[in-house]
């Protein structure tokens, strides 16, 4: 689609950037599972954690009604975005996050850990999400994340992310 657009700029004689970069939102557990090939043809990645962590536990966050089941340190989730960071640091793609879990400091140390190092975040909140990178190292983010990955309680992984922000914190 995007060389067909550029061939009827081209045609009708019109200015533009022939290296406009094209990048994918990943949004959906599909999108995930073909994250080495939908690299392969993109310039960037954004991961849209929002609605990933819905459709991947199969949770409704407009009405209320599956609430309890909207967990964004579900460990599906949390391998998900392992595996999202780790291709396209393999791919040489940059990749970004945005969504709440971006926008939320409590979860920076360990994002920051499985390899996310570009956040869309909310203006409210970007000091807190300052703070939360600067107060911590990549390889002890890192320690801290393999350690996350190896659990399978949600209870465990939120408890210990928490305690980790709750020394942290401003």
């Amino acid at each position: 689609a995007v060389e067909s657009i550029k061939q009827e700029l081209t045609a009708a004689g019109e200015s533009f950037n022939p290296d406009i970069p094209v990048g994918a939102m990943i949004e959906t557990p599909s999108a995930v599972i073909l994250i080495a090939p939908l690299a392969d043809e993109v310039d960037f990645l954004s991961v849209g954690t929002n609605d990933l962590v819905q459709y991947v536990l199969a949770a409704d966050r407009i009405s209320g009604e599956a609430d309890s089941a909207y967990e964004p340190l579900h460990p599906a989730v949390l391998q998900m975005l392992a595996t999202l960071a780790t291709t396209a640091r393999s791919k040489g793609k940059p990749i970004s996050l945005c969504g709440e879990i971006a926008s939320d400091p409590v979860y920076t140390a360990l994002l920051l850990g499985l390899g996310f190092r570009r956040f869309s975040v909310s203006p409210g909140r970007l000091l807190e999400i300052k703070h939360a990178i600067r107060s911590i190292g990549l390889t002890t983010a890192s320690e801290f994340a393999a350690g996350i990955l190896s659990l399978s309680s949600e209870q465990d992984i939120r408890s210990q992310v928490q305690d980790e922000w709750s020394r942290r914190r401003p």
